[in-house]
């Protein structure tokens, strides 16, 4: 197995092939509504873990933090999911995505679960994105409840409370500057009803009760 390819994303490697290429998405694109946006027609997007990373609170978007990924030791992992893409996912992925890396990840760090069968192919390629810089959310670029939101309902909808929870337990930087701006229309994403919102609240409070206490309702302007 050829070892991990490091992709600056500006420069896209080859073509995607509708038989061939996968991505591991674990922030947003776990959510099915944000990634049909970027992937319309896309397949089943199905749980999976990836060892060999960490997630965190640690990139700088144009008015948040959002997560990203960074390498570490063998015994860390993350949960997301992993779905197929045609030949015109990854260039608007890679525009999506255009601040992070792209990197091929070893068939052997990629797990499926839930599963019987294998859905990646030993001739696939997996894809992930990954940080390039680390930056601690403070409050000019804030972690956004909205955001939030997103990832949480797409980790409730592909395996339920486990899943979402699994997602707080293994994302760094909670400490960050945290505001919740579920007020704000601009900052809407995709529709999300308030039963899961509450459920969202109930769940991070429960996970993470301090860092929870401490989202702010509002921050000053910058």
């Amino acid at each position: 197995m050829s070892p991990v390819v490091l992709v600056v994303v500006v420069a896209l490697v080859g073509g995607a092939t509708a038989a061939g290429d996968f991505v591991f998405g674990y922030g947003s694109l776990i959510n099915d509504a944000s990634r049909q946006r970027t992937c319309p027609g896309s397949t089943i997007a199905y749980p999976a873990r990836l060892s060999g990373y960490r997630r965190a609170w640690r990139y700088a978007a144009e008015n948040m933090t959002a997560v990203g990924v960074y390498p570490a030791d063998r015994k860390s992992s993350v949960h997301g999911v992993v779905f197929r893409v045609n030949p015109g996912h990854l260039p608007a992925l890679d525009h999506r995505e255009r601040h992070y890396a792209r990197v091929r990840v070893k068939h052997g760090d990629l797990v499926t679960i839930g599963l019987d069968r294998d859905v990646v192919g030993e001739r696939d390629r997996v894809w992930l994105y990954v940080l390039v810089e680390g930056h601690f959310p403070k409050c000019d670029r804030p972690i956004r409840q909205g955001y939030v939101d997103v990832i949480m309902q797409g980790c409730l909808g592909t395996l339920g409370v486990r899943f979402a929870r699994e997602f707080v337990i293994q994302t760094e930087d909670w400490d960050g500057c945290w505001v919740n701006d579920r007020d704000d229309r601009t900052n809407r994403r995709v529709p999300i009803d308030k039963a899961t919102l509450q459920l969202v609240d109930m769940i991070l409070s429960d996970t993470i009760p301090r860092q929870f206490a401490n989202r702010l309702n509002h921050i000053a302007s910058y």
